[in-house]
């Protein structure tokens, strides 16, 4: 299963959009082309960052993740980590769940939704647009997220559909991830990455 044409380039069109776009929209398809890879037949969007996965779903099992409610309300700039996570699951559901029709209503309620943005209209919350409470679209995408295999490079769905392998094969012929990170709001960049050194201890000369 993958994600239909017209969706992908909604996709790049939301990336490429001069526009103030929500937040979560604008970043979302920032992170889920950041893992696409160029294939013999097209650009394959479906790979999953298996930790962002991982983490995702285990904030959500103790409810430590950013509510949608939440995530809306967030201006450009104020994503916080957690933020990043959720706009990306969301994203990634809009552009994946459901058979190909689903798919497709998908398309067409975004596409109403980035005309509304890109038109200067202030949107109503993206729920609506889908028919849907904020608490119901929220129960709907948090239960497909939580059915995800986040041990599959493609989660289950999405993508190219590749067999799973045998634990031992794939730890020798898949490349470890990198760790999640992000630059935290407030904090020096570099800073970060410096480790405190231990004293220097100076020798008693005689």
């Amino acid at each position: 299963m993958s994600s239909d044409k017209g969706m992908t380039e909604l996709m790049a069109r939301v990336v490429l959009s001069k526009r103030e776009l929500p937040a979560w929209l604008a970043d979302g398809a920032a992170m889920y082309f950041a893992n696409a890879r160029l294939a013999a037949d097209g650009l394959d969007c479906g790979r999953v960052p298996r930790e962002r996965l991982r983490r995702l779903q285990a904030q959500m099992r103790d409810g430590s993740y950013t509510r949608l409610e939440r995530l809306f309300a967030v201006g450009r700039g104020e994503l916080s980590l957690e933020d990043h996570r959720v706009a990306w699951g969301l994203v990634f559901w809009l552009a994946h769940s459901g058979d190909r029709r689903r798919r497709r209503e998908h398309a067409s309620v975004l596409t109403r939704f980035l005309s509304d943005c890109e038109g200067g209209e202030t949107p109503r919350d993206f729920g609506s647009y889908l028919e849907l409470s904020v608490a119901r679209l929220e129960h709907t995408w948090r239960k497909w997220i939580m059915a995800l295999d986040s041990e599959h490079p493609y989660a289950g769905v999405g993508g190219k559909q590749v067999a799973k392998k045998p634990a031992a094969q794939a730890v020798a012929t898949e490349p470890q991830e990198k760790p999640e990170t992000y630059p935290r709001p407030g904090r020096n960049r570099i800073s970060e990455h410096i480790k405190e050194r231990p004293p220097i201890r100076k020798e008693n000369r005689k």
